[in-house]
């Protein structure tokens, strides 16, 4: 398990950090200390285990249980997310958007999860990662090589961008 906040990642002994996506923040990922916890900095807390699906299901009945203000957000192959109620990607970028004095109609987004579905659909130019699933390869506007192959960059230099 690890816990999100703004700038740190809070990880129980047996978190995997030598992933493609985790390797360059290694540094940020320290050891779970409950005392180091605000409630007002926490983010995400994503969940690795090899049965997504029921464990997201028994998580779910808890905090509905519980009356929480969070839900079991997203899942993957090999674990979930928890967030905050209704805060997706899609959610979270329109509200920056917003702050920044633009609209999603300037915004292009990259993605591979289900997760990123809403946020590709709802972005002016959604782009999925290869590694994606048909479903949010359906939903983007174009395809781009994974983020290992430096896919963001080279997409953005296609269309002149960068």
């Amino acid at each position: 398990m690890a816990i999100t906040d703004f700038d740190k990642v809070y990880k129980t002994p047996n978190y995997k950090t030598d992933t493609w996506f985790i390797k360059p923040f290694k540094k940020n990922y320290l050891d779970y200390d409950e005392d180091s916890l605000t409630n007002s900095d926490l983010y995400l807390i994503t969940f690795s285990t090899d049965q997504p699906k029921k464990l997201a299901e028994e998580v779910q009945k808890f905090i509905e249980k519980n009356n929480f203000d969070v839900e079991v957000m997203s899942k993957w192959t090999r674990g979930f997310w928890i967030s905050p109620k209704n805060i997706t990607k899609s959610k979270t970028l329109e509200i920056l958007c917003k702050h920044l004095g633009y609209s999603m109609d300037n915004l292009i987004a990259f993605g591979d999860s289900a997760n990123d579905y809403e946020m590709l659909k709802d972005a002016y130019y959604g782009v999925a990662m290869q590694r994606a699933n048909d479903k949010i390869k359906l939903v983007a506007k174009d395809v781009a090589l994974d983020c290992e192959y430096e896919g963001c960059y080279l997409k953005l230099k296609e269309l002149h961008l960068i």
